[in-house]
């Protein structure tokens, strides 16, 4: 530890119309360390984050960087002070080579590739990254392009890279090996910000965390002295059970969907099973494993190439998601943003966009007043915080987007829910929900299948788990036979 911190924040406010996003957050970094920030969506971390790194100005409070006072106007000036961050999504240019996406933003006016290439090879090296700098960032793999994003950062001659969430998108295995790096990165001075939703990987990986709620910050502690449960108390001001395993398991009721040889191209190969009526299944396996592509394929989103769907017991012809719907099935798609919310439309639109036919009169027009009380009613069953109801939806918290989506797909009154990823990059409090909401639904006789990365969920949350591997149904575990050691025995062959 060193007298000067590397960094200091102290008293940052950021406030945005109607809302105090931040209010006087304080936290120290020193050099080498990695500082974990954790908090349910809408706590701060990333408004405080962001301000740090130039991308919003803060109202009031200070920032140092190695003892001397710093005003980041912008992101590109936050980077010559110092300080990178790395978002989920990757910003990498895909048809740019690993060299030139590391250097982008940092060419001088006569672009000497050759000396790029052999200081990008150095950082490359230095961190025993295996890249190679010459293929295009759209041939790497999820844990790779973070990677670079890293050797981007150090390139930049970087104090301190802040991480928003850098794992999100990896498979457990890339995640393990991801933290080693982040690891190698601290060892060489360089200050770490991990942002994450995972508290045990925050317990894992970093030295110091500090703890987020309402934009404020509620505690900095040493890791050593935090557990999972102090942990999940801090951010939510309340006691919160971890999810466990139920007790006793649904006893499935008649068979509602029936998949028969399903196939879709080389990704899913002659897949069959059932859901049955109050019962939850898992799907478990590796990303890649082709799980998505088999909800897709049963969801009318892709055109299966072989291959039956059963509906009580009847075929059918599933061309559309609009026919799945129909057919009265939901589907949660893994990536809300692109591919579930509408998020310049209000939150009242994308509650009620599935629902429209119901609240439409004889001459085609919506009743305002039904649509609005609908809204308002959904909003109050699923607990969703919002600014307003004519708010857009990227206003929402991811928590608060999720339950959203639910709600919205529950309206529909479906018979078959599938949820690919139904906790991906939501809070604590929220996943308890989203859980509780599960549950509570198979309870009410749904069938629902949940697709999830997360082992630990689906454990906690299935009556049955199925588990693919390269695209083939490869297990098929009852309630009584469920252990984590075997459903990770059969994903990994």
């Amino acid at each position: 530890m060193t007298d000067v911190p590397r960094l200091a924040i102290r008293g940052l406010t950021k406030t945005f119309p109607g809302v105090r996003a931040v209010s006087e957050a304080d936290l120290e970094l020193q050099p080498g360390e990695i500082h974990a920030l954790v908090g349910e969506n809408g706590s701060g971390k990333s408004t405080l984050c962001m301000a740090l790194s130039g991308v919003y100005q803060r109202d009031a409070g200070e920032i140092e960087i190695d003892g001397e006072r710093v005003e980041p106007a912008n992101p590109r000036h936050a980077q010559s002070l110092g300080v990178s961050m790395m978002y989920q999504e990757s910003n990498l240019v895909p048809e740019l080579t690993v060299s030139a996406n590391i250097a982008l933003g940092h060419e001088t006016f006569i672009l000497d590739r050759g000396d790029t290439d052999t200081r990008v090879g150095e950082i490359l090296n230095r961190l025993d990254f295996k890249l190679d700098p010459s293929v295009k960032a759209s041939q790497l793999s999820g844990a790779q392009m973070q990677m670079a994003e890293i050797a981007k950062a150090l390139y930049g001659e970087s104090k301190i890279i802040i991480m928003d969430e850098p794992t999100a998108a990896l498979s457990m295995h890339e995640a393990q090996a991801f933290h080693q790096v982040i690891r190698d990165v601290a060892a060489t001075g360089v200050s770490v910000i991990y942002i994450s939703h995972a508290l045990e990987e925050a317990l894992e990986l970093a030295d110091n965390i500090t703890v987020l709620r309402d934009g404020e910050v509620v505690a900095c502690r040493s890791t050593s002295e935090l557990s999972q449960e102090a942990l999940v108390e801090l951010m939510v001001g309340r006691h919160v059970g971890i999810v466990e395993r139920p007790s006793s398991h649904a006893v499935a009721g008649d068979r509602v969907l029936q998949v028969e040889n399903l196939s879709f191209e080389n990704r899913v190969k002659d897949v069959s099973f059932a859901l049955s009526r109050g019962e939850v299944v898992g799907l478990a396996g590796l990303v890649g494993s082709g799980r998505s592509e088999l909800a897709m394929s049963i969801c009318g989103v892709l055109k299966p190439k072989a291959g039956t769907i059963r509906i009580n017991g009847e075929p059918a012809n599933i061309g559309s998601p609009r026919a799945a719907v129909r057919r009265g099935i939901a589907y949660l798609s893994e990536n809300r943003k692109e591919d579930g919310l509408f998020l310049q439309l209000g939150i009242l639109h994308n509650l009620t966009i599935s629902v429209l036919d119901r609240l439409t009169g004889w001459l085609g027009l919506v009743r305002r007043g039904q649509e609005m009380r609908t809204g308002r009613s959904l909003i109050a069953d699923f607990a969703i915080s919002v600014p307003g109801i004519r708010a857009k939806a990227q206003t929402l918290s991811g928590g608060n987007q999720q339950k959203s989506l639910i709600a919205r797909l529950i309206a529909t009154d479906p018979e078959i829910l599938i949820f690919d990823e139904p906790t991906k990059g939501v809070d604590v409090g929220a996943i308890e929900a989203i859980h509780r909401t599960i549950r509570s639904l198979a309870q009410d006789g749904k069938a629902i299948l949940v697709i999830s990365s997360y082992l630990p969920e689906i454990m906690a949350l299935s009556d049955r788990v199925l588990v693919m591997r390269n695209g083939e149904l490869v297990a098929d575990f009852a309630a009584d036979d469920l252990a984590e050691e075997t459903v990770m025995a059969a994903a990994f062959g």
